[in-house]
């Protein structure tokens, strides 16, 4: 439909409009005292986009393509955002669900388990585009993720609802914070003036979160350095999820039982140097092979983040507070995740990819450097989250 680096810069954007509402519905997510209802709603919402996408992809590709790809960032960013809606209750009853040394297991083998699945649908993605024209390819894409995530909407459905947690002890700085009696918004500096190890963390994220401006440039940049067609420069997607897979599988043991810390500073440091790896690319020849490497570190790195966004913020927050920390959790991280891909197409447009690459290796380090030096993991030392709870 393009080929603008705005535009591309612009799917990361939209992918990341899941960060900025959990901050927005924390408070009602903390007083409704059951949230699968409210979780439902939100999913059904998150899933509409694609079936939309199947049916006005071959109508509008050809007769209409900029209004196709405005309607295509649009749908995208309305399901994205119903799933940042629902982000906050869907993590409040997992935390509820399941015991504070398993989560990192839980959320490990559920992203493997669907990026072995992920695998077999990027390889038929990669069949069906070379198969059939590039809208046809593209509709039928669209049609069975929505058909698999009705499936999903269907396990989501028949889950059972735990209690609330009863919270016998709370940290002094946030006692005082209670969602009826104050509003989000004077609680949220309350929570930060009273965690300085919450403060560190959302400033290492946020430089982490800096470094996903090259994320939408690396595929382009393996294409056109490698001449490869759009069918084989999708097989790197393959490479990307395996490697996820793989990072998932461990991820989730290496959390549950190092502690989550070690999950992100493991991720900063493969995101750095994936990036370095793609930098480096511009100056010496890697080949197919190089470029395999930076799509496996780029896996590990992500899976590694991903897993720990989830788990990491919820040992920082007392159970009656856990949507609070989700919501600022995600809201620090939001302007860099929208803004970050956009500047990194200003920055591939004006000083070309490789200045690109290397910004976002020394944002990624910069980050690694705060959580291994100034951050402590809350569950392995004994305080917040389940600990307080514990009393």
């Amino acid at each position: 439909l393009t080929d603008s680096n705005l535009a591309l810069g612009l799917i990361t954007t939209v992918k990341a409009a899941s960060l900025l509402p959990p901050i927005f519905v924390a408070g009602y997510t903390e007083r409704i005292a059951h949230k699968k209802p409210f979780v439902i709603v939100c999913t059904v919402i998150e899933r509409l986009p694609y079936l939309v996408l199947a049916i006005a992809t071959p109508l509008l590709a050809y007769t209409a393509p900029t209004v196709l790809l405005w309607l295509c960032f649009t749908l995208i960013a309305a399901g994205t955002l119903a799933g940042g809606v629902a982000m906050p209750g869907w993590l409040d009853l997992l935390s509820r669900m399941l015991p504070a040394d398993w989560r990192g297991r839980f959320f490990g083998w559920s992203s493997a388990l669907g990026g072995l699945l992920g695998i077999v649908g990027s390889a038929g993605a990669a069949v069906l585009l070379r198969s059939f024209s590039w809208s046809v390819g593209c509709a039928l894409c669209f049609a069975c993720t929505f058909v698999l995530l009705v499936v999903s909407f269907v396990f989501i459905a028949l889950g059972r609802e735990p209690m609330p947690t009863t919270v016998i002890a709370a940290p002094e700085h946030t006692r005082a914070a209670s969602p009826t009696t104050e509003s989000l918004w004077r609680r949220i500096p309350v929570v930060l003036r009273g965690d300085g190890n919450l403060r560190r963390y959302l400033g290492a994220i946020v430089l982490i979160t800096g470094a996903g401006a090259a994320s939408a440039f690396y595929v382009v940049d393996a294409k056109r350095t490698l001449a490869l067609s759009d069918g084989d420069a999708s097989l790197f997607a393959v490479v990307l999820l395996v490697a996820s897979t793989a990072g998932n599988l461990l991820w989730g043991s290496v959390g549950d039982r190092r502690g989550h810390k070690r999950v992100i500073e493991i991720g900063a440091f493969a995101t750095a140097a994936a990036a370095l790896l793609a930098f480096a690319a511009h100056s010496v020849s890697i080949g197919a092979a190089g470029y395999i490497a930076i799509f496996l570190l780029i896996g590990l790195g992500t899976s590694a983040l991903q897993l720990a966004a989830f788990t990491f913020i919820i040992d920082f927050a007392p159970p009656a507070q856990r949507p609070t920390y989700i919501g600022l959790g995600t809201v620090a991280q939001a302007p860099f995740a929208f803004g970050a891909p956009l500047i990194g197409a200003v920055i591939a447009d004006q000083y070309g990819y490789a200045a690109l690459f290397l910004t976002a290796a020394l944002l990624a380090l910069a980050g690694m450097v705060i959580v291994v030096r100034l951050v402590r993991d809350p569950r392995m030392h004994g305080y917040a989250g389940d600990a307080v709870a514990a009393g």
